[in-house]
């Protein structure tokens, strides 16, 4: 579930970051760096929105040094004590957009002259409208626009809305699985990894997360745009 939420919420760089911590629950920025192959300055900006959106912890750990004073280092964490109620709260104001933008579509006005066809919004009014007349004229051959009904349907933005539904009731779905269930203190608050258990890393999976979330980043934006159509 985490894995959804990330591929269909977040950049790619962040997905990683989210695919990283869930095979390995606590880890410190230093090796995600490593173990992503990503710019430590990009790698602390995905962390910095993840960490404000409540997705993900930190706490900090003395590390003794070879050489000098012990050194303090952040390790991160999935935090899964707010993530339903972030999920819930991200749906919701998905659904609530997608609405919005359904009634505004419904209020708005268009135009469109009958004469060369050239169709005009709501915005347009000051720039059609005639004193002299007291009508909307065409600002190409003055011809008085009529309004347009067939360029918003109700039935398109209803779709919209219903197509929205669609896509993330499975999500729903799983939310209400997770809501009544406790997890293990250590999940809530795992120990730091130690450097030698990531020396078996496996890249592969990480290049094939990454693969994966282009595919899906695809996917994600063909059903925007024909959520938007």
């Amino acid at each position: 579930l985490v894995r959804m939420v990330g591929r269909g919420f977040y950049s790619i760089p962040q997905t990683l970051v989210i695919d990283a911590l869930v095979r390995d629950p606590c880890i410190k920025e230093e090796d995600l760096s490593e173990i992503l192959l990503m710019d430590k300055r990009a790698l602390r900006q995905s962390l910095i929105f993840l960490k404000k959106d409540r997705l993900i912890k930190s706490i900090q750990r003395s590390e003794p040094q070879e050489h000098g004073q012990p050194k303090r280092f952040d390790y991160y964490f999935i935090n899964f004590s707010s993530f339903v109620n972030l999920l819930r709260y991200k749906l919701d104001q998905m659904r609530k957009k997608i609405e919005s933008d359904a009634n505004n579509a419904r209020n708005r006005q268009y135009y469109k002259c009958p004469q060369c066809g050239k169709q005009y919004g709501d915005l347009d009014v000051n720039q059609l409208y005639d004193p002299m007349e007291s009508c909307l004229k065409c600002v190409y051959c003055s011809t008085e626009v009529e309004e347009d009904q067939s360029h918003v349907s109700d039935t398109i933005t209803t779709l919209s809305v219903a197509s929205l539904n669609g896509l993330i009731q499975p999500l729903l779905d799983l939310v209400r699985q997770c809501e009544n269930i406790r997890l293990d203190p250590q999940i809530l608050e795992p120990e730091p990894i130690p450097i030698k258990r990531l020396v078996n890393y496996s890249l592969t999976s990480v290049y094939l997360s990454f693969f994966l979330c282009l595919s899906l980043s695809s996917l994600s934006l063909s059903l925007s745009l024909s959520l938007s159509l």
